[in-house]
């Protein structure tokens, strides 16, 4: 039931998306001209596990803020993981491996809650 009524929200949400999507409308672009244009929603609905995979953290780690297995459940919010910070880590961690996927990189990878993805 609740499936459903998740669907059918988002159903009355997009409803204007999905019409464009199949009825393509004149919009102009940056330089004035008029392009005939379809807007396509792209969108990944993932679980916890395959969020963790896709935010490079490990699996201690929350894939949407900083908080990790030892901080779950407090009542201060953490702040939110972007995608720019856990690449500089990443890319902090390769030059001080000299570009190398060692074990240890992957070791220090683990301490700062990545899960050793490099891209």
């Amino acid at each position: 039931m609740t499936d459903r009524l998740y669907h059918a929200c988002l159903d009355i949400v997009l409803v204007n998306l999905k019409a464009v999507s199949h009825h393509p409308i004149m919009i102009p672009d940056s330089f004035g001209e008029y392009r005939n244009v379809r807007t396509i929603l792209i969108a990944q609905v993932a679980d916890t596990p395959e969020q963790r995979t896709v935010a490079c953290v490990s699996s201690s780690q929350s894939p949407i803020s900083l908080a990790n297995i030892g901080s779950y459940g407090l009542s201060r919010p953490h702040a939110l993981r972007h995608g720019s910070k856990t690449l500089n880590l990443i890319k902090n961690l390769l030059n001080a491996e000299n570009s190398s996927i060692t074990e240890s990189f992957m070791r220090a990878a683990k301490a700062h809650g990545l899960n050793g993805v490099i891209e």
